[in-house]
């Protein structure tokens, strides 16, 4: 969420993981220790990908013996990205007297899995690789570390603040959402046994619009005039998904492939994130379609679009794909600059 800064003074590094027979982490017991020895401690703070409810089982006990305290407080940030964390989890703490807050307001995946005690004479944080959940905690192999500093840096703070700006409190309304929303991606898995990653309508990018959609950011080559946006639709012709079918009027406008079948121009792409370039041939079908394989698309990257930039090269194009479950708001804007209406595919020059 925050721009990679100058390391943290960290200091008395306690890493909790068992080597023997590769045995999972002890992110457990060290939680459940801490809640015991944090005793100076007034407030702590979880911040988790993914709970579930045997997760939460799993450390209720400790943590509400821990917060008994009537100056003691703990505040969770709960992730809800690819639908891990049950509903059913967050009422259970809830019920249990934490306050819980949902991410809703951020770009990318909300990832970590860290608790923080402070308030004290100093601060102890443990974090790692594991989710609040049963696998998480019990059944995965996994890593952690017990961190104690005497004093939270600017950058620790201002990840913590990040965080805080882009949750809200899990009120009845926001979890009703979530449950049925999550409830419905898995049905609808279950029925084309297939599906693409689950994105909560309530969840924004934490951005405020701008004129144009698709100028967002700093461009990684210098560009004339000419963009394409186009929906990837939720199943795609053959290779995983890689290749997608573009329509012919675009094919013809945008790229310049002819018009009659057989015709094909060889073309070159730029991944816009990683600069990598590819040469392919671009040709109009027999069965009046053309295809391009696009190698970083994959199933679970639906819902999606690509934006294609023209160069000042001839024949190079520049393209991005904007994924929903990475940045929401953006992927609903270059949506919504699309005339079609599904189930068509919707694109725009």
């Amino acid at each position: 969420m925050i721009a990679r800064r100058k390391s943290v003074d960290l200091t008395s590094p306690a890493p909790t993981m068992r080597t023997a027979a590769w045995a999972v982490t002890d992110f457990l017991d060290a939680a459940i220790n801490l809640c015991r020895t944090e005793t100076s401690s007034t407030q702590l703070r979880l911040y988790f990908y993914a709970v579930t409810v045997a997760g939460w089982r799993r450390l209720r006990s400790s943590i509400l013996s821990w917060s008994k305290s009537s100056n003691r407080s703990v505040t969770a940030y709960i992730g809800t990205d690819h639908a891990l964390t049950d509903a059913d989890a967050i009422a259970a703490m809830q019920g249990d007297g934490m306050e819980v807050r949902l991410m809703r307001h951020y770009t990318g995946t909300f990832h970590p899995k860290v608790i923080w005690f402070s308030g004290g004479t100093s601060i102890t944080i443990l974090s790692g690789s594991n989710n609040l959940t049963e696998d998480g905690l019990a059944n995965n192999i996994e890593f952690a570390s017990v961190t104690k500093i005497t004093k939270a840096d600017a950058n620790l703070l201002r990840w913590h603040e990040e965080i805080h700006k882009a949750s809200e409190l899990a009120t009845p309304q926001l979890l009703k959402s979530y449950r049925t929303e999550k409830e419905k991606h898995g049905e609808k898995r279950a029925k084309i046994s297939q599906g693409g990653t689950f994105t909560w309508s309530m969840r924004t990018s934490g951005k405020k619009k701008t004129k144009s959609s698709t100028s967002r950011g700093p461009r990684t080559a210098k560009v004339s005039s000419g963009e394409m946006i186009l929906e990837v639709m939720p199943r795609e012709t053959s290779n995983e998904g890689r290749q997608i079918q573009i329509p012919l009027d675009a094919a013809q406008r945008f790229f310049g492939l002819g018009g009659e079948v057989g015709s094909s121009i060889e073309l070159t792409l730029e991944n816009m994130a990683t600069k990598e370039q590819r040469s392919l041939t671009f040709t109009h079908n027999k069965n009046s379609t053309a295809r391009l394989t696009i190698s970083e698309l994959e199933y679970r990257s639906r819902p999606c679009v690509l934006v294609f930039q023209k160069t000042r090269k001839p024949q190079k194009f520049i393209f991005e794909i904007v994924r929903q479950a990475i940045d929401p708001s953006r992927f609903s804007e270059l949506l919504d600059l699309c005339k079609q209406k599904p189930p068509k595919r919707r694109w725009k020059l």
